[in-house]
């Protein structure tokens, strides 16, 4: 499991936590990543943030655990 720190600023405040959870498994399809997802009927990603915030409410330190298909993946070349 790797763990990842952003901010949530600006315009994207107005994101809900489940819309910000469904967006991070697509941020790294398009960065070339794959996320582990789950088997099953619905799978879904192993993606998990610390703290929901409430909508409106900015942050300088959300935490992001994730875990990837690929395990060598040298995290310095994540965008």
């Amino acid at each position: 499991m790797h763990r990842l720190l952003f901010e949530k600023t600006g315009r994207g405040v107005y994101i809900s936590h489940l819309d910000t959870m469904a967006l991070f498994p697509r941020v790294f399809l398009r960065a070339g990543l794959h996320v582990k997802f789950t088997r099953g009927m619905s799978p879904h990603a192993y993606v998990s943030i610390a703290l929901p915030l409430s909508v409106g409410t900015s942050s300088q330190c959300e935490l992001l655990d994730f875990t990837l298909e690929e395990e060598n993946v040298p995290l310095e070349t994540l965008p």
